[in-house]
């Protein structure tokens, strides 16, 4: 059975580090982000990841063939859901959402 469970990033190291959350044997590790945005926008997404994965920006599939992402986000909560292996016993990921206005949650939070 999965379970979801708050990570805490590294903000002066690499980030995201999966080691102890998927140990030493072939595994994925799901990551899971709500991005709220003022207005409808293309933000950028910065990620760094030996690893391979994949990303689900509100239910569709984004690619990460590049360390930019374009991330066309709707106004409002977005949700970001990343999936992630340990094939070369690297998973640590980093990532930054650039736009204007962006705040990024583990929850949706009340719109104010």
């Amino acid at each position: 059975r999965l379970r979801w469970q708050p990570l805490q990033a590294d903000v002066d190291g690499k980030g995201f580090d999966l080691r102890n959350v998927l140990g030493g044997e072939p595994a994925s590790a799901y990551v899971l982000v709500y991005v709220y945005s003022p207005k409808e926008q293309k933000a950028e997404l910065h990620l760094q990841c030996e690893e391979k994965g994949y990303l689900l920006l509100n239910g569709q599939r984004i690619e990460p063939g590049d360390a930019r992402i374009p991330l066309p986000l709707k106004a409002g909560w977005n949700t970001l859901l990343g999936r992630i292996t340990n094939e070369q016993a690297n998973p640590i990921l980093s990532a930054r959402i650039h736009g204007e206005g962006i705040r990024v949650s583990l929850t949706r939070e009340q719109e104010k």
